[in-house]
């Protein structure tokens, strides 16, 4: 049913720790089958792309929280803005790291719990 209505049953999610300058730490989360366009993030934040760069693998763990290649979906730290690539909002269903690498986390309606890109830059 899913499918007929064009949406995808389920998608892989990676979620990648950004530092912006001014616009902070940022958590982007994107389809795990597709690289994220730095050039069109760092226009949605209004911030220089020299600004914008993935976190060290000690920023991911002292700024975020997590392991580099087992962050989730979520922020693990208070001040982190989360953003959604918009075609995630097009799932039934979210899966992805839940931190633990013997666990994964499923999110089911991401359109109630994760708001689209376009939606948080506004």
């Amino acid at each position: 049913a899913a499918e007929e209505a064009g949406e995808a049953e389920a998608e892989e999610v990676n979620a990648l720790c950004f530092t912006a300058g001014a616009a902070g730490l940022l958590l982007v989360l994107a389809p795990a089958s597709q690289q994220v366009e730095l050039r069109w993030l760092s226009v949605v934040l209004g911030v220089a792309r020299r600004r914008l760069r993935l976190a060290s693998a000690d920023e991911c763990v002292d700024l975020f929280g997590a392991v580099p290649g087992r962050v989730p979906p979520v922020p693990l730290r208070a001040g982190v803005r989360v953003l959604c690539h918009p075609s995630l909002g097009e799932c039934a269903e979210l899966w992805g790291s839940s931190g633990d690498p013997l666990h994964i986390l499923r999110v089911q309606s991401p359109r109630v719990a994760l708001p689209p890109l376009a939606a948080a830059a506004a």
